[in-house]
């Protein structure tokens, strides 16, 4: 697969007494030509594919700078996701016992969406932020892996019609949308006495909202679902020490399950990703400009990993790979 990418921008920014104004646009014309093979029982043939598309993304971005302190940005934006190489080859296996076909899709188009930001910040001592957000995005041709009938003659060869075969690969959704809101608070605690004042926290949370639908699979209608891979709260926490050469973290993470991947004909076998979370620690020591001492452990608690199809009940999969530590020096010339 070869992606050619020519782009171009035009942009300016404001300056007014009460904050910052930037817009622009940027055009992009991409074209694809890919090459393969469709592989079947008795042998293989080449296949080759070219496209090409234009595009044009326009984005807006104020500041308001309501105090000294206190701001408030929002943004509207247009964005493109596009689908990786091995999503877009051409080259396909076509099984004609169990008349199924799996491979890429050169055919996927890419995810557009619309973005549109919105934030409250408030500036902190110690460098620290306080803030919450809000924003959305609507998106069209969302891509997932799924499977869907054939329906046409690109797979014909050799005497037979492939129309009617199952195509495992990548597909596009019908619109889907994501809202979501965001907290953050960091902030290293100076104003404490002495050595104290070393000490900080940071922390942020997420909690999405996110759906699309479906196109009508071989054996089921089209449904509504959660974009894989989002899950509907992500929280995230640091304790840091800071000071006299030192410097110190404690984190935590941790993810509501999510959606990995959607199964074609039956919801109930949708695969998921339980629920997971994380901590880990870290610690530097500068002797020097020139010499730092480290250690790191990750996964403390010896968390596994596991995935399970339509509920809890029906594990797929259970990993783990325990605790993990890392000592060492570095020395900077």
């Amino acid at each position: 697969v070869q992606e050619d990418i020519y782009s171009g921008y035009v942009m300016n920014t404001w300056s007014p007494s009460w904050g910052s104004v930037l817009a622009g646009v940027r055009v992009e014309r991409a074209g694809y030509e890919s090459e393969g093979f469709q592989v079947v029982d008795d042998g293989s043939e080449p296949v080759s594919t070219s496209t090409g598309e234009t595009d044009f993304f326009p984005s807006l971005h104020i500041n308001v700078d309501v105090t000294e302190d206190i701001r408030v940005r929002a943004a509207g934006t247009r964005t493109i996701g596009r689908a990786g190489f091995a999503e877009r080859r051409p080259s396909v296996n076509i099984d004609d016992a169990n008349q199924t076909i799996d491979g890429g899709n050169p055919s996927v188009k890419a995810e557009k969406a619309w973005g549109a930001d919105l934030s409250f910040e408030y500036y902190l001592s110690g460098a620290g932020i306080a803030s919450v957000s809000g924003f959305g995005k609507w998106i069209s041709n969302p891509q997932f892996e799924s499977a869907t009938i054939v329906g046409d003659s690109q797979f014909d060869g050799s005497g037979r019609d492939r129309s009617g075969y199952i195509y495992e690969t990548t597909l596009n959704g019908q619109d889907g949308r994501i809202y979501g809101v965001e907290l953050q608070y960091f902030q290293q605690w100076t104003f404490l006495p002495g050595a104290l004042g070393g000490l900080g926290v940071q922390t942020n949370a997420t909690f999405l909202d996110s759906e699309f639908t479906t196109p009508d699979s071989p054996n089921a209608d089209a449904r509504t679902v959660s974009f894989p891979g989002t899950s509907d709260a992500i929280l995230n926490g640091s304790v840091f020490y800071e000071r006299y050469g030192l410097s110190a973290r404690l984190s935590y993470q941790w993810r509501d399950d999510w959606i990995d991947s959607l199964d074609p004909s039956d919801e109930r076998f949708d695969a998921y990703w339980d629920d997971e979370s994380r901590l880990s620690a870290s610690a530097r020591y500068s002797f020097s400009d020139r010499y730092t001492v480290f250690a790191d452990a990750n996964n403390l608690t010896d968390e596994l990993g596991r995935r399970y199809r339509g509920d809890e009940g029906n594990p797929l999969e259970v990993e783990g790979f325990g605790r993990s530590y890392q000592i060492g020096v570095r020395v900077n010339y």
